[in-house]
């Protein structure tokens, strides 16, 4: 296969193509914002007769923007990403997740590991149930920064939310305690398209910040998404 490559397929292309090129590819993450609003933010970057090329690709809460570009010279090609990925950077800020193939948990985790601080995190069982920790040691099966990962039966309001987490950082004699609230449907929601509603309180030094964190559709996948938006909350709160 090498030998027809290099032989017959790579110089016939360069007969067609007629004068070299460079290709080079890179990718930008946001987390935040659904790929619509990205698509309406960056419109006049998303046509398919420019140079570079921009595509949106969504998985769980995650868009990454994969940008392609090419040129004669490879210092023209690195000019022309680099200038959009400054202008990704400059409209969507903190919601840049990182500019790398690095999923949501493994940024998390290397903003702990960086900032030398260690996690401990409780879950309702009938909020993420587990969920947070589990996307936190996908990538690193024994993360030395977390301290504890726990599971409790009880309901928990966001008062009792806020104190879940600093007990948490307390008993495991860890710099961060994270706090998952139970996840419940409020009365005002469309049977047809239900919502599903949970809080998550985070404690770091003397501060102790909540969210409210509301999801649609069906009860499995709105956990899911709801302990991917938890994740993004710690990771914004490791940032300052």
């Amino acid at each position: 296969m090498m030998g027809m490559l290099e032989n017959f397929v790579l110089p016939r292309l360069r007969e067609i193509v007629g004068t070299a090129r460079f290709y080079r590819r890179t990718v930008v993450k946001l987390f935040g914002p659904p790929e619509s609003e990205i698509a309406e933010r960056i419109q006049d970057m998303l046509g398919r007769d420019r140079n570079p090329l921009l595509g949106l690709l969504p998985q769980r809460g995650t868009i990454t923007v994969e940008l392609a570009a090419w040129g004669t010279t490879l210092q023209q090609v690195e000019r022309l990403l680099a200038s959009d990925v400054k202008t990704l950077q400059e409209t969507f800020g903190r919601q840049v997740l990182c500019q790398d193939e690095r999923s949501l948990p493994q940024v998390v985790g290397d903003l702990l590991a960086q900032r030398g601080l260690t996690l401990a995190v409780v879950e309702a069982a009938d909020g993420t149930g587990g969920q947070v920790v589990a996307r936190l040691t996908e990538a690193e099966e024994n993360p030395h920064w977390l301290k504890q990962g726990e599971i409790v039966n009880q309901k928990w309001t966001e008062k009792a939310v806020r104190a879940a987490a600093v007990r948490a950082r307390q008993e495991a004699t860890s710099d961060v305690g994270l706090a998952v609230g139970s996840l419940h449907s409020p009365a005002d929601t469309s049977p047809g398209r239900p919502y599903r509603v949970l809080f998550a309180a985070i404690a770091l030094g003397e501060m102790v910040t909540a969210q409210r964190f509301s999801r649609n559709g069906e009860r499995t996948r709105a956990r899911e998404l709801l302990a991917e938006a938890v994740l993004d909350m710690l990771r914004l709160r490791l940032l300052g």
